[in-house]
């Protein structure tokens, strides 16, 4: 039998504690705690956790689609997606403009890039977050993103002949982020719309969507 004994204000505390994370939609149900104290080792674990004796390792939002790199050639800097009505003819959405975002980058080397497809559903943010790297080490220009959209999407739609694909960008006036995204058919549609990365919505894994970053 296991030394620990709490007192009754202890239990409270315990129970007021199961009782308030319920109420914030953390699924904290009576099901389940019952289980935090039925399975042998499970709150040893969660004791290791809070004294910060635990390997956390954090469920990926993504896997690797491309089976080697995908090299973009060097660029001057100088195409922005707001100007590439030949690369994306559908749409481009006036946000590109709206938030000064059109105007050109400095002029990048050959770059190696990597295609990821999402496989759980997560903010931009969490998405980003989850590669463990500063974010300015996830970013394209768009020249990049624009060569990338004309050479190599195609090759990564999906069975169905469509695909959405993701690029971080900085904009260069104060550093913020945003997520560039463009869609891409098979029958010739192609569109581009931009987003701030602080953008709350839910990604839904099921549209599989493309992540485009540079090699790590």
């Amino acid at each position: 039998m296991s030394d620990l004994m709490l007192d009754v204000g202890l239990a409270n505390e315990l129970k007021l504690a199961f009782r308030r994370e319920g109420n914030r939609e953390s699924n904290w149900t009576g099901e389940r705690i019952k289980r935090l104290a039925d399975t042998p080792g499970l709150l040893s674990s969660v004791l290791d956790v809070m004294d910060g004796n635990a390997e956390i390792k954090p469920i990926p939002f993504v896997r690797r689609l491309s089976t080697e790199p995908v090299v973009i050639p060097e660029t001057d800097g100088s195409r922005t997606i707001a100007g590439a009505l030949d690369v994306f003819p559908n749409f481009i959405d006036g946000d590109f403009v709206n938030q000064g975002l059109n105007v050109p980058d400095e002029p990048t080397l050959e770059m190696k890039v990597v295609v990821d497809e999402q496989i759980r559903d997560g903010k931009s943010r969490q998405i980003y977050d989850g590669y463990g790297v500063p974010l300015e080490r996830l970013c394209l220009t768009q020249h990049q993103i624009v060569l990338f959209f004309e050479r190599e999407a195609e090759k990564y739609l999906r069975g169905d002949g469509w695909a959405g694909f993701r690029f971080l960008v900085k904009r260069k006036s104060d550093g913020k982020f945003f997520v560039v995204y463009a869609c891409r058919r098979a029958d010739g549609d192609r569109k581009a719309y931009v987003d701030p990365l602080s953008d709350e919505g839910v990604w839904f894994a099921g549209n599989r969507r493309r992540f485009v970053l540079p090699q790590l």
